[in-house]
């Protein structure tokens, strides 16, 4: 049986200069085995590729449309950033790349006492695995509110246990037993106008507010951060439009320009069958930052810094050994383009055109299809192991990219028993951020082939059927 590094290797050859610079890259590297080699060889071989197809596609995006600044954000933006930086600096290219610490949770928090029925509705949409605990911290309580709340009304958390799941039949109960308590409201409120004032220093500080071609860099889901920085720009008198570059996109925000959304691998009505292999929660833990989501912001030394929740366990070794194999993939890449021009090393704009020509950025897009079918579709145990105990940066329920899952649990997120639910509507099913993962896992090995194919069947009928019913039209599968 071929190994896994081989079958990644031979999908790299569609791009010559991509895959020389994973073979040196692994060739310089020190021996490993077990889970140290399969995190190294998906390192090399799958996510460095794909981060640096992505960066160079965005660069020239941005370079051809005048974007003077960039601004790479949390969701997957941290290895982006540093490798977007690095070409940057190296080919002196027009645009500045920045980082900017925020998260949904930070600048929609803030937002809450400006439309408190919106609010409401965010908070409550907690997906499958929300409790009314990580509810109530969503909206912004701290424990000593709660507790507070809980003694204000006794009957506060009825009929809702602090961490009893709370099925999606309820989500509405919920939210109406909240609006109704006039404590709670005023709580969030007051926290949510402390918080605003604080967000608005540190983007004014960061230049957010500057009036230049400017665009946001994110691994993907809705494009809901540009939207929310949009519409504090526009309160704090920014006039120009905010642009947006995706690695992909799952749906444009209500009311937005379309136009200013621009995607790289695939859009809310373009090819849904890659939405299948692309997972948001993975991407966004393989190219997180050394540190945890920011919460709210805080003045210290004489400028505003974010508040970070702390790193899950291993999320700060894990970065820095990725950003390590990413660094040295992209030294490679620039040495192996800086031998075949004639004169050493180029540092202008014209030799950054001539990396992206060996590279192959037109059609780097189908050489990561294939990497990431091969890997998030099909992982093997030892890549679902190492990569399945991660948790997303963003959820703040700490759930692992694999969840624990029983049989019944892994059918259950089969298409058929989607479309017949035998007689069990309304009961909450169990998700997993990456359930191929799961299945290889906590699957019987006898079923595992049959649980993805099902699984695989089932997200590509959600995403055709959703584009079908929102009118979408496009071409490819």
């Amino acid at each position: 049986m071929k190994e896994k590094k081989e079958a990644y290797l031979d999908r790299l050859g569609r791009s010559p200069a991509l895959r020389d610079g994973a073979v040196k890259t692994l060739e310089l590297s020190c021996e490993c085995t077990g889970k140290q080699k399969a995190l190294r060889d998906a390192a090399v071989c799958v996510f460095a590729p794909v981060l640096h197809s992505f960066v160079l596609w965005l660069l020239r995006e941005a370079m051809d449309a005048g974007t003077e600044r960039l601004y790479f954000l949390p969701e997957g933006g941290w290895h982006m950033y540093a490798a977007a930086k690095r070409y940057a600096e190296y080919y002196s290219l027009p645009v500045e790349c920045r980082y900017l610490y925020v998260s949904d949770y930070s600048l929609r928090m803030p937002l809450y006492h400006k439309d408190m029925e919106e609010a409401l509705r965010y908070i409550t949409l907690r997906g499958a695995e929300a409790t009314l605990e990580t509810v109530l911290k969503s909206a912004s309580l701290s424990e000593r509110q709660i507790r507070r709340l809980e003694q204000l009304d006794e009957n506060f958390a009825m009929p809702f246990p602090m961490k009893m799941r709370i099925p999606g039949t309820l989500t509405e109960s919920l939210r109406k037993k909240l609006s109704e308590n006039k404590d709670f409201l005023e709580m969030v409120r007051e926290n949510s106008e402390k918080a605003y004032a604080d967000l608005e220093i540190y983007l004014r500080q960061e230049g957010i507010m500057d009036e230049i071609p400017m665009a946001v860099v994110c691994g993907g889901q809705e494009g809901s951060v540009q939207g929310l920085l949009e519409r504090i720009r526009r309160t704090g008198g920014g006039r120009k439009p905010l642009d947006g570059y995706y690695f992909g996109l799952y749906e444009w925000p209500a009311g937005a320009d379309r136009k200013r959304y621009h995607t790289y691998f695939f859009s809310p009505q373009r090819k849904p069958l890659r939405k299948v292999f692309f997972n948001h929660c993975l991407f966004g833990g393989i190219y997180s930052a050394p540190y945890g989501m920011a919460m709210t912001y805080r003045e210290s030394g004489g400028k505003w810094v974010p508040i970070l929740k702390n790193a899950e366990k291993g999320q700060r070794k894990r970065a820095e050994i990725l950003g390590q194999y990413f660094r040295e993939y992209q030294e490679e890449l620039l040495r192996g383009t800086a031998l075949q021009g004639e004169g050493g090393a180029g540092t202008g704009p014209d030799d950054f055109c001539r990396l992206c020509a060996a590279a192959g950025w037109r059609e780097a897009d189908m050489l990561t299809e294939k990497l990431l079918f091969l890997f998030t579709g099909f992982p093997t145990g030892k890549e679902a192991s190492v990569f399945g105990s991660m948790v997303y940066p963003e959820d703040r329920q700490g759930e692992r990219m694999a969840a624990k899952m029983t049989e019944r649990e892994l059918k259950d997120n089969h298409l058929a028993r989607h479309l017949f639910r035998d007689g069990r509507e309304g009961e909450a099913v169990r998700k997993s951020a990456w359930y191929e993962g799961s299945a290889v896992l906590y699957g019987n090995p006898k079923k595992r082939r049959s649980h993805l194919a099902s699984y695989h069947r089932y997200q590509y009928f959600l995403y055709r059927k959703e584009r079908k019913c929102r009118g979408y039209r496009g071409r490819g599968r």
